[in-house]
């Protein structure tokens, strides 16, 4: 259970290396979909597993695919404490997915969760959130969701 926490704790901090370096980050365009009547902001890839999110009028959404096994991290940042609302949908309806976990920008760490998320966002900073399998129940899953993240 350490090692697990470590390994988190790990990837939290490689993650905010890399965004305080300008590690190598790619830009992809996506489908030109609209939130709230508004273009999606274009995707910021981290690295191979994590995607930075941009909240545009307080939320974002992402389409994304995941391979069996691999966890995805979603880095956002917000300006004022708020609710934070997010959810994760895959036409999977069976689909072993969840937040594993919310990474705070003091370091501390809570999860496990479901499919759906609220949780208060009690200082402005970057949060992560991690989405892999919960590997207490069902078999290892791949395949495309969407992950909705809204800040209010």
């Amino acid at each position: 259970m350490n090692f697990r926490k470590t390994g988190y704790a790990a990837v939290f901090v490689l993650t905010l290396v890399l965004m305080a370096c300008g590690g190598k980050q790619e830009k992809e365009k996506q489908d030109k979909k609209t939130v709230s009547g508004n273009a999606a902001p274009e995707r910021t890839v981290i690295s191979g597993d994590t995607l930075k999110l941009a909240l545009a009028g307080g939320e974002a959404w992402e389409k994304v695919h995941k391979p069996a096994r691999d966890k995805k991290f979603f880095v956002f940042r917000t300006d004022v404490p708020g609710k934070l609302t997010a959810r994760l949908e895959t036409k999977d309806k069976h689909a072993n997915l969840r937040f594993s976990q919310i990474f705070m920008p003091d370091g501390t760490a809570d999860g496990p969760f479901g499919q759906e998320l609220q949780y208060d966002l009690d200082s402005p900073g970057t949060y992560i959130l991690a989405v892999g399998e919960s590997q207490m129940a069902g078999e290892p899953w791949a395949g495309d969701f969407t992950i909705t993240v809204k800040v209010e």
